[in-house]
């Protein structure tokens, strides 16, 4: 960490799917699939270049081939 460095705090979007029992105007009741956003707070975070050591080097990504050989 470099000296002075500020940790970050991410806002990360998550989204959620729920179930709820809607009573229709007809009296049945029918199960209805919703999705909503909120949002949650992490802290803590710094940035590769808020840190010292070594130069990073990202490991190399394997090259991809299909399973069907096309």
């Amino acid at each position: 960490m470099k000296k002075g460095q500020k940790a970050l705090t991410l806002c990360l979007p998550l989204t959620c799917k729920r179930k709820k029992t809607v009573t229709k105007q007809d009296g049945a009741e029918q199960e209805e699939e919703f999705v909503f956003t909120h949002f949650t707070y992490k802290a803590n975070w710094f940035v590769l270049a808020q840190t010292e050591g070594a130069e990073y080097q990202p490991s190399a990504i394997p090259e991809w081939k299909r399973a069907d050989g096309t």
